[in-house]
């Protein structure tokens, strides 16, 4: 009843921080002889209730974040001139509508990526067990962020029916030597002549904040988005994914007329590049570490797959974002589960699989350096593959 009590997930406005907190935090390679439990056996450890959706709870998160966002906006709104200020005239006010203004997006952007997990759980259906309220409810808070709702649902489904396959994963699979330029005579190209000239540090330096700035935008054009080659060319939804976004679009050019490109761009645009960095950084630490394996078509199964997940702590911003990545295993098995029952159902999971489980509890701000610099390539697409980094080379050349 303890664990019940700890971690069934209660709606809360509390700033808790995790809630799922493991001693051991580290990630361990599988031998390849280890006998993996079978999908029947994990379900059987989860309560049943951790299954069981419910709208009005789904509701009264949405409202929670939407109070955030609101709240943060009307503050601006009263405090800071939305038109930059001349630096020359005044530094000092200049300073104060700098500061003022990125501190308002950085927030208001983590408060819109707790929407934009909710809008993820509904195209689970993970939001209530009516399919088409939680389409409804997705398609607003996923297109409002410029996100083609019916599309990335369909993508985001393929990286969990593929999870870690090198040929048909869908995001976050890793680029083979070659790809990252790497050549057998030392002259190396593309990627790996750019990490060569800025040396480890700086390399990983400038992939973290690429990675951050452009790597959701780069996904949605590529992969997620109503244009993608792996969307089947009949399904009607791509065209109401493309409607939302361009009527979305429509309001911020007619805002942009009307109040202003400045009030625009502060009050929507920089916040969503720091939705945007939210997004991308789940998506990278959940999937991306050097004893995480990818497999190809013979050594890859579901299972396997599946456990190729990460979990972190991420203190405070998991009471934002609803848990994203500090129970991403769980949800990689079972992604119906709400993320209200989310942690519980990791507690039971990890009972069971035990260090199968991959929990890291290095602090996310540090992690998320250390992966650039270690998780840059694989050898090549054949056989179960782990991350190489150009330093590793650069050592022993």
């Amino acid at each position: 009843m303890e664990d019940k009590k700890i971690h069934d997930g209660s709606f809360t406005f509390s700033f808790s921080g995790p809630v799922v907190d493991f001693n051991d935090g580290e990630v361990k390679r599988i031998p390849a002889n280890t006998q993996l439990p079978t999908i029947g056996e994990l379900r059987a450890v989860i309560p049943k209730h951790c299954f069981e959706a419910s709208a009005l709870r789904g509701f009264a998160y949405i409202a929670r974040d939407l109070f955030l966002v609101t709240a943060l906006a009307i503050t601006a709104c009263m405090l800071l001139d939305p038109v930059m200020p001349s630096v020359s005239e005044d530094p000092w006010v200049f300073a104060k509508w700098f500061i003022g203004w990125n501190l308002y997006a950085f927030w208001q952007g983590t408060a819109l990526t707790g929407l934009w997990v909710i809008g993820h759980e509904c195209g689970h259906g993970a939001f209530s067990s009516n399919p088409v309220l939680n389409d409804i409810v997705g398609f607003v808070l996923h297109t409002a962020l410029l996100v083609p709702y019916f599309s990335y649902q369909f993508a985001h489904k393929i990286h969990h029916m593929r999870n870690n396959h090198m040929l048909d994963g869908d995001g976050n699979v890793p680029m083979t030597a070659k790809a990252f330029g790497i050549r057998p005579n030392g002259k190396n190209a593309r990627i790996a002549a750019v990490a060569g000239a800025l040396g480890s540090r700086w390399f990983s330096i400038t992939m973290v904040f690429a990675a951050l700035l452009f790597g959701w935008p780069l996904y949605l054009l590529t992969m997620g988005n109503a244009n993608s080659k792996i969307i089947p060319e009949r399904m009607w939804s791509k065209a109401v994914s493309t409607a939302g976004i361009l009527f979305v679009v429509g309001l911020l050019v007619w805002a942009s007329f009307e109040h202003g490109v400045w009030a625009v761009a502060n009050f929507y645009f920089v916040p969503y590049l720091w939705t945007n960095a939210w997004v991308c950084m789940y998506g990278w630490l959940q999937h991306t570490h050097r004893d995480i394996p990818h497999y190809d078509d013979n050594a890859w199964n579901w299972i396997r797959g599946a456990l190729g997940s990460v979990d972190r702590p991420y203190g405070t911003f998991d009471w934002f974002h609803h848990k994203l990545g500090s129970t991403h295993v769980a949800h990689h098995f079972f992604p119906k589960i709400p993320w209200y029952h989310a942690d519980e159902a990791t507690l039971h999971l990890r009972k069971k699989l035990g260090h199968l489980h991959n929990y890291d509890s290095r602090p996310w701000y540090k992690v998320i350096f250390h992966t650039a610099r270690t998780c840059q390539f694989v050898d090549s697409l054949l056989g179960v593959q782990y991350y190489k980094s150009f330093h590793d080379i650069q050592k022993h050349d």
